[in-house]
Formats: C-alpha cells, sequence, structure tokens
C-alpha cells in the first residue's frame, strides 16, 4: 500500500525529472508505509537523510536546466525550492530534538507533491522540452 502513486499528472515530460519525482514518492512511501507498521520513529533519520540529498540534487539539476534555458520564472521557482530546503533541514533538527512527529513530515511531503510538483513544475515542462 501506498500513500501516493505514480501517474501523468506528476510527469513534467522531462525523463530525468520524472526519474527523480519517482525517487521521490518512493522515500515517501516508505516513510508511510513504517506509519502504517507503527515502526515510523526506527526509519525518521533515514528518511530525513535520503529527502535532504534526494532534493538537493534535484532542485540543482532543476535548476542548472532552468539557467541553461532561460527559464523566465527561474527566480521564483528557486525561491520555493530554497524554502523547502529549509523547511526539511529544520524538521531534521526537529527530529534530532525528539519532536517531529512523521504526520507532520508526511502532511509537508504530499504538499508539496501536490502543490508544488503538480502545478508548479509541471509548467516549466513545455518550456525547458
Amino acid at each position: 500500500m501506498s500513500i501516493i502513486t505514480w501517474n501523468d499528472n506528476f510527469s513534467v515530460g522531462i525523463r530525468q525529472f520524472d526519474d527523480e519525482y519517482k525517487e521521490l514518492i518512493e522515500i515517501i512511501n516508505k516513510l508511510y508505509m513504517a506509519m502504517k507498521n507503527g515502526n515510523s520513529k526506527a526509519v525518521m533519520s533515514e528518511t530525513l537523510e535520503k529527502l535532504i540529498k534526494h532534493i538537493l540534487k534535484h532542485f540543482a539539476n532543476e535548476e542548472q536546466l532552468m539557467l541553461r534555458k532561460k527559464y523566465p520564472f527561474y527566480e521564483e521557482h528557486k525561491r520555493d525550492h530554497d524554502e523547502f530546503s529549509h523547511k526539511i533541514t529544520e524538521y531534521k533538527k526537529l527530529h534530532q530534538q525528539k519532536i517531529l512527529h512523521a504526520t507532520q513530515l508526511m502532511r509537508v511531503l504530499r504538499n508539496w507533491i501536490i502543490n508544488h510538483i503538480c502545478e508548479k513544475d509541471r509548467k516549466y515542462g513545455a518550456y525547458l522540452k
């Protein structure tokens, strides 16, 4: 069982980025399964580490292509990336202080998938292709 299933609504039409989204969805689904099994505390550190590494790589890849193709909304998009990176870093600190619940992290990740990837990232797809 998963909380998010890949479908074409997530696709920006750029294979590299679509593959990176699939990896992100896999990370989220593993956390969800751990929550369902009552094992989220055991996988939170690993999830946050993977998540931070993944989003930093993905954001850098997107931003490089946006700059190369002179994407007109680059600054706004980069600002969104920076804010999300900061939020996840703060969540890691909260986890280290033992005050982050998996449901909080899951809510943020689901909102990011829905609001950023499905709306903002899909807008750049046609432009960058």
